[in-house]
């Protein structure tokens, strides 16, 4: 259940939708998560398999101000970073991500040459406003790792409704990519290009994202979740050889053991 009252942590909108805020009266917290996940997905990868079966680990780690989290759930799925302010409505953190997105070759081995690509490390802010039981998060992070010296700005919005055991959720948003960004996930050079996959240099762009989904404890350790999604993708990527359609659903079922 979500709290409000008091000075608390914040963490990643999609866990703090799902689990609530942090108590800063507990100086170290931490837990690991070992997953089970079937997705049903409709990417507009060629080729790629429509139905998934996935094993994750993940977990969260705070001591004090500093943090770590890895959440397959997150559009940053590990990240790290210390906490400047917590106050009751807002907290302010100094955030540290690891991004690698674009092409999943794993959906298609025939893209296995084109779309292998290092992840980038992210440096920058992240703000995030608790009104009742709706949560903004703000984020802007830059490449500092040379990969492709991009920039990603991301709003977020997310609203929770209680029934039970049952926590219910929506979440909307948009993340701005440079162009540089963009093009390192999608783009062709003229050097590898092939008759079937052609040169293409992808511009700036945003993609936008819907979700609703559902949180319900199965026992003390056991969690069991499940989420709708619907993405729109940049007109800078549909052009890309890559990408067959400028939108795609996913489905996701999860069983999560908590320690």
């Amino acid at each position: 259940m979500l709290s409000y009252s008091g000075y608390l942590w914040s963490a990643d909108i999609s866990r703090d939708v799902r689990a609530g805020r942090e108590d800063e009266s507990v100086e170290f917290d931490g837990y690991l998560e070992i997953s089970g996940s079937y997705i049903y997905n409709k990417m507009p990868i060629p080729g790629a398999d429509t139905q998934i079966g996935t094993i994750g680990l993940g977990g969260h780690l705070r001591y004090k101000r500093f943090f770590i989290d890895a959440y397959a759930e997150s559009y940053n799925q590990f990240q790290l970073g210390l906490n400047a302010y917590s106050g009751s409505s807002w907290s302010f953190d100094i955030l540290a991500a690891v991004s690698e997105h674009g092409v999943d070759s794993e959906l298609n081995r025939e893209l296995k040459l084109f779309t292998d690509r290092d992840a980038a490390s992210l440096l920058g802010a992240r703000a995030t406003g608790y009104l009742g039981s709706t949560i903004v998060q703000f984020e802007a992070l830059q490449d500092i790792s040379d990969v492709h010296n991009g920039s990603l700005i991301t709003a977020t919005l997310a609203k929770q409704w209680l029934f039970h055991n049952w926590n219910f959720h929506a979440l909307v948003g948009a993340r701005y990519e440079s162009a540089r960004s963009l093009d390192y996930q999608f783009g062709i050079d003229p050097d590898e290009a092939t008759a079937v996959y052609p040169a293409y240099e992808a511009k700036s762009g945003t993609t936008f994202v819907s979700e609703a989904g559902l949180t319900y404890p199965l026992s003390e350790n056991f969690i069991f979740t499940s989420t709708f999604r619907w993405w729109e993708l940049p007109s800078a990527v549909v052009g890309s050889p890559f990408v067959t359609n400028d939108s795609y659903v996913t489905f996701t079922n999860t069983i999560t053991f908590v320690y």
